[in-house]
């Protein structure tokens, strides 16, 4: 009892005790001013050793213009570098080809109180990003130009970087985004963007990109090399980069590291110029034509021969003309060689990327359409179910959906100038987001490129970009800077 009473004389203590204080704070609080940062974009991309990064940023606020600045860039491994004390930002890009991010700090002088914003700065070279374009020059060999996204020209590259063109006309030209190979500077693996180049004369450069550097050629590709490889494509699939050649699909995976360097072909043998690539199979459809039959190969490269139990789809008495995508379906336009008035369109849906590719329908085409004799095809590949093609020079398309044909028209598209190239390009992973339906002509030595925004598969308007150069034209490749290996099977569309 004598405890109990001694804790609760205690309480009530300390609570009388508490009771008693009198608070005498102060709560007239003054407000700080807060710093706005505004003027800055949320992305900026320029050229190393050619562009400056110009950022005049407004800064507000109560404190007058008393304050310090400092502009920071870090890398990947966060790395930083001061590039600027003043307001505006004048820097002058020295940095390697990557993405950094950029802070500027804003500090009050009388205070010390201070306030941050920031930006992504993508660092490319003049070959990193744009339109390339592979023509055939004037001694029948191969060289390619590049379109600059804000219209610069980049001329002759090969004869410029390598000394001398490719040999031979061109054939293909491909994008290999995070190819893998041997760095031949530093002696180390790594992954970069490059350009996979053939020509008929079976002759092959593998290109860094960035600086234009040789990786490979078509004898140092391989780690055995394949004798009678006739090379017809380089392209990106979903996990691999993608050789293909009558041997086969030579694929290599984009997910790591190695030599680069390619071992034997991944299923059966075959190949041509001719092929597709379908999204939802996340592989592409082509033919090969020593067999005359269809070949697909799924997201790991390895190749497979196509069957289905309605239509034939091997040892076919015909020849390919054309092979193209949209979206899921592939079609495939084919020739019969015991009638050569005969030609059939092949309707090849997949479903899945884990279900084969399968023959939907086979169209007759009519013996009065303009498609016989027709020398250049292309499908849109996403926004309307149509195939292009050019008949005498003239522009033509075919509705697949009602098979019915119609004339196309193209405006400021000169009559005089011979249609080369027609081709429905887009980008759509990252900015510059475009879907344009490209023609290239050819006049008097010069090409020319026509780059229209289009409704429902149609040209609309005037062309949106133009451009010129010295050859003929075979094909355009947009090259970015962003890319990953799901781009394709997540929806996002680049040509390759």
């Amino acid at each position: 009892m004598k405890i109990i009473k001694s804790i609760i004389l205690l309480f009530y203590a300390v609570f009388l005790t508490t009771s008693c204080y009198k608070d005498k704070g102060n709560y007239e609080y003054t407000k700080i001013s807060d710093i706005e940062i505004s003027g800055i974009e949320t992305s900026y991309s320029k050229i190393s050793a050619i562009d400056t990064l110009k950022i005049d940023p407004v800064i507000t606020s109560e404190y007058g213009n008393n304050f310090e600045y400092r502009w920071v860039i870090y890398n990947a491994k966060v790395e930083a570098d001061t590039i600027g004390r003043e307001k505006n930002l004048r820097y002058f890009v020295t940095k390697s080809v990557g993405t950094y991010t950029i802070y500027l700090y804003v500090k009050s002088k009388p205070n010390g109180y201070f306030k941050h914003a920031t930006t992504s700065l993508t660092v490319g070279t003049l070959f990193t990003r744009g339109h390339y374009i592979l023509k055939e020059d004037d001694s029948g060999n191969t060289d390619m130009d590049l379109l600059l996204d804000d219209g610069r020209m980049v001329s002759n590259i090969l004869l410029n970087t390598q000394g001398s063109t490719l040999a031979g006309k061109p054939r293909s030209m491909g994008i290999l985004y995070q190819k893998q190979f041997v760095d031949p500077v530093l002696l180390t693996k790594v992954n970069a963007h490059c350009l996979g180049i053939v020509t008929y004369d079976k002759k092959v450069n593998v290109l860094r990109a960035s600086d234009m550097t040789l990786i490979f050629n078509h004898s140092s590709m391989f780690f055995e090399e394949q004798q009678d490889d006739v090379p017809y494509k380089f392209l990106t699939g979903m996990w691999a980069n993608i050789y293909l050649s009558n041997k086969g699909t030579f694929p290599s995976n984009v997910s790591s590291q190695g030599t680069g360097k390619l071992g034997f072909p991944v299923g059966v043998p075959g190949g041509s110029d001719y092929w597709a690539v379908s999204p939802s199979l996340a592989g592409m459809v082509y033919w090969d034509e020593t067999l005359n039959r269809f070949l697909w190969n799924n997201y790991n490269g390895q190749a497979n021969v196509m069957t289905d139990l309605v239509h034939p789809t091997t040892n076919l008495n015909y020849e390919c003309l054309f092979m193209g995508n949209y979206r899921g379906v592939v079609y495939s336009l084919l020739k019969d060689k015991s009638n050569s008035s005969r030609l059939v369109l092949y309707k090849i849906t997949t479903s899945s990327m884990s279900a084969p590719p399968k023959v939907n329908k086979v169209v007759e085409i009519a013996g009065a359409s303009k498609m016989h004799g027709a020398t250049l095809f292309a499908t849109n590949q996403y926004t309307a179910d149509i195939i292009y093609f050019v008949n005498n020079n003239k522009l033509y398309y075919y509705d697949a959906v009602n098979n019915v044909e119609y004339e196309l028209i193209a405006a400021d598209l000169p009559a005089n100038e011979t249609i080369t190239f027609l081709s429905n390009r887009q980008y759509t992973v990252a900015a510059p987001n475009f879907d344009y339906l490209t023609i290239g002509t050819y006049l008097n030595g010069t090409y020319k490129l026509y780059m229209y925004i289009m409704i429902g598969g149609k040209p609309n308007g005037s062309p949106v970009r133009t451009t010129s150069g010295t050859g003929k034209i075979k094909e355009t490749h947009y090259l970015g800077t962003s890319f990953t290996d799901f781009d394709l099977v997540m929806g996002k569309r680049y040509s390759r």
